[in-house]
Parts: C-alpha cells; structure tokens; sequence
C-alpha cells in the first residue's frame, strides 16, 4: 500500500468512497473560489457544502467533514476563531436542547413506535375504502411501511413548520 492509499483508507475512516470523494472535492474547490470568486460567493458556497453534507448524513455522520471545512474556513480568513467561541456562547443553549431532545428521542423510541403506529392505524382506515378490511396482516404491514423513523421525522418537520408560521 503507498502514501496515497494510506490516506485515502484513512481519510474520514469507514465512509463510503463516495463520501470522501464529495468531501475531497470541496476542499479543493473551496481555496478555487475564494481566489475566483471573493469572500461572500466562498462563503455561500460553503454554506450550501454544509447543507450537502447534512443531506448524506445516512452514508456517513457529517462532524467531521462539517468540522473539516469549517477549518478550512477559519484558515481562508471567512471568519475569525474569536468569532466562533462568540456564536457558539450564544447558541450554547440550543445545543443543549437538541442533545436532550435527540436523547429523548431515542431513549422513547419503542413508545413513540407505538403511539405513532396506533395513530397511523386510526386515520388509515378512514382514507381506504370501507368494503377493504383491516386484518392483523395489513396492520403488520403498515406497520413496517411507516415505522419509527418516519413517524418522528414527519412529527418533528410538522412541529416545526408549525413553529415558523407555515403550517397552520
């Protein structure tokens, strides 16, 4: 094995290579734009490489590519370390809700299954046909179909849009 397989192997551990290569390539476009393109395009443009990473946060867990690119940031002069500690001061409580909200969300997980599967087989049958009868095998299967996950990331989104003012 050379130096360059040895990094790639090693850069962002056990991502897909897909992954690594996005990341690669954003930081090397990153230095490209700031010298093409000045302060507020590179800016955005590592805002938006933000957003991308958290978009394929199923193939891999964005904090270390996040925190990558926020160095790189920091190393192009976008901002300041000074003006990190001071945002991230501000924003100490937020972090602080979403741990415990995300902790609670896993550690109620098998109750929210529940509560949410109970609901989806409450309003699904008003939706469907009357002559279609429900049996212990179509609930099973909406149950796997809905599941979990889709129940708590539909309640979050709701609630939230709900929060902003879109939902009403």
């Amino acid at each position: 094995m050379n130096l360059g397989q040895a990094f790639w192997r090693n850069f962002l551990g056990s991502s897909p290579p897909i992954y690594k290569g996005v990341v690669l390539a954003f930081l090397i476009l990153n230095p490209l734009a700031l010298i093409r393109f000045g302060y507020t395009v590179s800016a955005g443009l590592i805002l938006m490489e933000f957003i991308v990473l958290l978009l394929m946060r199923l193939a891999c867990h964005p904090l270390q590519a996040g925190g990558l690119i926020a160095l790189q940031a920091v190393i192009m002069g976008l901002t300041t370390p000074a003006a990190i500690t001071e945002d991230l001061l501000r924003i100490y409580p937020v972090f602080i809700l979403i741990i415990f909200m995300l902790s609670g969300i896993l550690f109620a997980r098998e109750l929210l299954f529940v509560l949410f599967t109970r609901i989806f087989l409450r309003i699904a049958p008003q939706a469907t046909p009357t002559r279609w009868r429900w049996t212990r095998r179509s609930r099973n299967r909406i149950r796997t179909t809905f599941g979990a996950s889709y129940a708590v990331c539909s309640c979050t989104v709701s609630l939230a849009l709900h929060s902003v003012g879109f939902a009403h």
